[in-house]
């Protein structure tokens, strides 16, 4: 059986955060891909489909044209995200560095 890394993801009842650290955006990028299809793999096992409309990437520079790809699951860069539940501003790498 097949588990995501508790160091590497938080689980909630419908939200799920991954991250990783690298040298480069590459290394970054090649670590994620890695999580990602270990969490395709699981939803399928557990019948569950993730939506990747609603799913995004962020990088600490932003490029739109930035993605990671598994099989048929490509799940888009954003700018910012907003966790549920989190009546705060919008989280952005960018705007934390200004």
């Amino acid at each position: 059986m097949t588990f995501l890394n508790p160091n590497l993801a938080n689980t909630y009842v419908d939200d799920t955060v991954g991250w990783a650290t690298g040298h480069n955006k590459e290394a970054v990028a090649g670590t994620l891909r890695h999580q990602l299809k270990k969490m395709v793999h699981w939803c399928k096992t557990n019948k569950i489909k993730i939506n990747a409309d609603k799913t995004h990437v962020i990088f600490n520079e932003y490029n739109p044209a930035d993605k990671i790809e598994c099989g048929n699951t490509t799940i888009k860069t954003i700018e910012s995200i907003r966790y549920l539940g989190d009546d705060e501003e919008q989280c952005s790498y960018a705007r934390q560095c200004e």
